[in-house]
């Protein structure tokens, strides 16, 4: 049985959206299991964090009791919000490893920049403080151009994930990666690794 990337997609995507890349990572041999979020495209309910952690939650649960998958070979791939998303479930749930492209560390770093005070964001997403806690490998990648999660977060996310590698990109938030060939040699090796 092929291991499973469960995906997490931005904010301004759907999983209709993912195709590429799912298609990319059945090839390097995984199974993909994309999860839509609550209120987003054909998903019904509202969107909210706790909706959405349920969602990935329940998917997680069912790829266990259905599929029989292992744990060990479950490896949580976000992107932008889905890298919050991902790192809830990581807090919940056993996975072999993480992948988070253009994540933000925390949400409350972004609420003075958008105007509002620290106080009134209600969903924290602290992800330094769940990575911290979580043992497994973990990939980081992040546009050092990146105008929407500026580049200081990835490298506060890998500073305080001893066992995170790192990957800088000449990039924006939405053009990253700019070179698809050495991003998915990256991808395969980390997960190479991971499964072992």
């Amino acid at each position: 049985q092929n291991p499973v990337i469960i995906f997490a997609h931005g904010n301004y995507e759907l999983i209709d959206f993912c195709e590429y890349e799912a298609r990319e990572l059945n090839n390097l041999g995984y199974d993909v299991f994309l999860i839509e979020y609550p209120g987003f495209g054909r998903s019904e309910g509202a969107t909210s964090r706790e909706m959405i952690n349920n969602a990935y939650v329940s998917c997680y649960d069912w790829l266990i009791a259905n599929r029989q998958s292992d744990p060990n070979k479950i490896v949580g791939f976000g992107r932008s919000l889905g890298g919050g998303v991902i790192c809830d479930l990581v807090e919940k749930r056993c996975m072999a490893g993480v992948i988070l492209q253009s994540t933000f560390s925390n949400v409350r770093s972004f609420a003075l920049r958008y105007g509002a005070p620290s106080l009134l964001i209600k969903d924290q997403f602290d992800n330094v403080e769940i990575l911290k806690k979580y043992k497994n490998p973990v990939l980081i990648i992040h546009g050092r151009h990146d105008s929407i999660i500026p580049f200081w977060h990835g490298e506060a996310l890998a500073q305080n994930t001893p066992q995170a590698e790192f990957i800088a990109y000449d990039c924006e938030h939405n053009d990253c990666p700019p070179d698809w060939e050495r991003y998915w040699q990256t991808i395969a090796k980390f997960l190479d690794r991971t499964f072992k």
